[in-house]
């Protein structure tokens, strides 16, 4: 996953060469394996010395004096028991049902708004993309992403921006809504009128009205929705982590931007939320990258 390889697990690509492992395999075996890339997992059977067993990306399973018990870069793939009756539960279907009528299969079943007012909707660099419910009406979700999904500039040239202009609106309704969405998903995303206030200290203008499906917050809705600190801390997904700065302090928390700007001259400086929960201005909107927590409104059916 995207998150074992940012935590450095060993990623190999086998060349169909590895004949001091497969000295037995079938003739071809390697050759065909040629190209195939994967990671090496462990396996809980001891070999000598201190070694383990484990599997390599090409199939070879079994101990070899590189398979040290402290050895980094290998994976875990997780076994478990689990109730039968458990499952027939999670799926809500009865023996002979359809199962294209299972809860989610259909694009037009409701959203799934679970306990902790949170829905999964979407993917983006490998990852489903969770969302905390801010809203909910008879009929939609206002939704923020639940963790920073990637780090970015809020403009990726000096000069005097909003929200409006800002390359960071662009790239959110551009190329992240068409890699984060199928076409289902898609059409149960809404178009909303975005009106961003001045600062609310600073009376820096926030430009002129927008039409988005996505957006980022304002400091009166950060306020709104998060009014403590502590709500507002997010922390980034393995693949942010890589483009974002993360505090040691506050592990792998994240700034992430809003659209509220802090000055409007031709040097703009904007707002972000810090590691920490804290509200700051004076970030720089071209040199620095900041994490992004994407908002919109979607249909729940």
């Amino acid at each position: 996953t995207a998150y074992a390889k940012a935590r450095g697990v060993w990623i190999y690509t086998t060349t169909g060469e590895e004949e001091d492992f497969y000295e037995y395999a079938p003739n071809g075996y390697m050759e065909a394996c040629a190209g195939m890339e994967g990671a090496a997992w462990w396996l809980r059977t001891m070999g000598w010395e201190q070694t383990a067993c484990a599997v390599l990306p090409y199939g070879y399973a079994g101990a070899n004096y590189e398979f040290g018990v402290s050895t980094g870069g290998y994976g875990v793939r997780p076994a478990l028991w689990v109730s039968n009756d458990a499952i027939k539960e999670a799926d809500k279907t009865e023996p002979g049902d359809d199962p294209g009528d299972a809860p989610g299969d259909d694009p037009d079943d409701p959203i799934h708004v679970n306990d902790d007012k949170e829905v999964t909707f979407g993917t983006y660099e490998g990852e489903d993309i969770v969302w905390i419910v801010l809203e909910e009406t008879e009929d939609s979700l206002f939704l923020i992403s639940k963790y920073v999904l990637e780090g970015c500039q809020f403009n990726n040239h000096e000069k005097r921006v909003t929200w409006e202009s800002c390359t960071l609106r662009e790239w959110l309704n551009g190329e992240f809504y068409d890699q984060a969405f199928d076409a289902d998903e898609k059409e149960r995303t809404q178009t909303t009128v975005v009106k961003t206030p001045p600062h609310p200290t600073k009376g820096t203008t926030g430009g002129n009205d927008t039409v988005d499906r996505l957006f980022v917050l304002s400091i009166d809705e950060v306020n709104k929705y998060f009014p403590t600190q502590k709500d507002r801390t997010a922390e980034a997904t393995a693949h942010a982590a890589q483009h974002v700065y993360l505090s040691e302090q506050y592990g792998n928390n994240a700034n992430w931007w809003l659209r509220t700007m802090q000055t409007s001259d031709n040097s703009s400086t904007g707002c972000v939320v810090l590691f920490d929960g804290r509200i700051v201005g004076s970030t720089v909107l071209h040199k620095d990258t900041d994490g992004v927590r994407p908002v919109m409104w979607i249909s729940k059916n």
